[in-house]
């Protein structure tokens, strides 16, 4: 009888695990090329490469992809991150760090305080509609 519960236990187990294999994958952001990183899968490690007096942007949700860093003002931002950012991280010591919409800290900007960390930008709405994710262009502090 025994062997029969755990024969039937190992059965159930090995079917949940070839269910999970076959599950949804996360869906891409219409037109935008990119595919969301699943929350389960966030690599700590990614958000602590962030270096200490450092604002960190990343191209893909829950810090993942090739990570940009501005330590001063940055009046615009390298082609790879512009207008291409779904994560962020305030690491510095100091202050609030300001993403801008614009180059040259113009439009809206979306203040991020000390440690602040933002594993999805397209959660965060911006003022007159739409979200943080891909619109950011420039940053500066304080």
């Amino acid at each position: 009888m025994m062997n029969n519960a755990r024969r039937a236990a190992t059965v159930l187990a090995a079917f949940a695990l070839t269910a999970g294999a076959f599950a949804a994958p996360a869906q891409a952001a219409p037109g935008s090329g990119k595919t969301p990183v699943p929350a389960g899968d966030v690599s700590t490690l990614s958000l602590g490469d962030c270096p200490s007096e450092y604002a960190c942007l990343w191209p893909l949700n829950n810090f993942e992809g090739r990570r940009w860093q501005g330590r001063n003002a940055n009046s615009t931002l390298p082609s790879y991150i512009d207008n291409n950012s779904w994560s962020s991280f305030n690491n510095g010591v100091n202050c609030t760090v300001h993403f801008w919409e614009g180059p040259g800290y113009t439009g809206v900007a979306f203040n991020e305080i000390i440690g602040s960390r933002r594993a999805d930008l397209r959660q965060n709405s911006r003022p007159g509609g739409g979200s943080w994710a891909d619109v950011i262009s420039s940053m500066n502090w304080c």
